[in-house]
């Protein structure tokens, strides 16, 4: 089971009211799929830090922020999410990832750009390696199409709005279009 949750707080980021949300969302995620009502939510990191909820280590826990938008995935198989705010790139950040990728990119321009980099990004966070896994040690671009899965992971690229682009990488099953709901804070 996998739940996708997005949250908006006026202008920069209020972790403070994001957190708040976040621990009711998980809540009320461990009593639907566990079974188990929660004491207290309590965020936590593991030594890589990737997050993770106390005294539950069957939820798996991912976000991501840009600019103001949030987004969260809690599931009960691995996961990554990474969000996106569109805005203008060096196109040459490009030359980190792997040379099919980086032909992707010079043909698709920036929105090829940030659905790769959202989905790498989600793709790392789901192996529990953070952007420091390596962006060339893999690719998720195969005869200049993204992939579906990468080394039996599944991989899901999506512009929810004109200027945010989700990458989820999941265990679960193949990724599908999410409704982005946001919870404005």
């Amino acid at each position: 089971m996998t739940q996708y949750y997005f949250y908006q707080t006026p202008g920069r980021a209020s972790y403070a009211a994001v957190e708040r949300q976040v621990k009711r969302d998980a809540a009320a995620f461990l009593r639907a799929c566990c079974r188990r009502p929660p004491l207290a939510v309590r965020l936590v990191k593991n030594a890589l830090g990737a997050p993770g909820v106390e005294g539950a280590p069957e939820i798996c826990v991912s976000y991501s922020h840009s600019g103001p938008y949030f987004a969260m995935a809690l599931s009960t198989a691995p996961v990554g999410i990474d969000i996106e705010q569109r805005r203008p790139v060096n196109l040459a950040v490009a030359r980190r990832f792997a040379p099919a990728e980086q032909d992707y990119v010079t043909c698709e321009g920036e929105r090829g750009f940030f659905a790769l980099w959202t989905l790498k990004e989600a793709y790392l966070k789901l192996l529990g390696r953070g952007i420091a896994g390596g962006l060339a040690s893999f690719s998720v671009v195969d005869a200049g199409r993204i992939k579906k899965c990468c080394r039996d992971h599944y991989l899901g690229s999506m512009w929810i709005s004109p200027s945010l682009c989700l990458g989820i990488a999941s265990d679960e099953g193949p990724v599908r279009p999410v409704q982005s709901q946001f919870v404005l804070l």
